[in-house]
């Protein structure tokens, strides 16, 4: 089954099975991980990640608290990945250097939630080893809260 679905301003078709498959692995950097940014959005995803864009996630097969990967320095990154096509939305990379990912902002203030989605083989020179054949193509989905990182530990 191939739902349509938005997320922020993208338009996604996904491969329910595959994307279920993907989320279900213990490969992925942030499963178990006990770090301070993992914790930290074990902590917060409730509270920063908007409940429309969480809803989106849950019904993909897509757990909000369990990212692929999360990356902090004064924000909070966080990656998910799903199976399926990007059938709209804005470009992938940054029309600006041609390199790195477009981020569109998710709220009244600009760039203080970011979403970025695009292919895996877009933004990555080779495929993460766990992403099989039957794993593509493999969409990143890339959630950026800037200077929440400071905000959450009270600085």
């Amino acid at each position: 089954m191939r739902p349509t679905i938005p997320l922020g301003p993208w338009r996604l078709a996904i491969d329910l099975a595959a994307t279920r498959a993907v989320n279900a692995l213990d490969v992925h950097p942030a499963r178990g991980c006990t770090c301070e940014d993992c914790q930290r959005w074990a902590q917060l995803h409730d509270t920063l990640l908007p409940s429309t864009l969480a809803e989106e996630l849950r019904r993909i097969g897509i757990d909000p608290a369990l990212p692929s990967d999360t990356y902090g320095t004064d924000s909070i990154r966080v990656t998910y990945h799903c199976v399926g096509r990007i059938l709209s939305g804005p470009p992938e990379l940054s029309s600006e250097s041609g390199a790195g990912r477009h981020y569109e902002s998710l709220t009244e203030k600009p760039g203080e939630v970011a979403l970025a989605v695009a292919y895996q083989a877009s933004i990555a020179p080779a495929p993460p080893a766990w992403a099989t054949a039957e794993l593509q193509p493999l969409i990143a989905i890339d959630f950026w809260f800037l200077g929440r990182r400071s905000r959450a530990q009270g600085r």
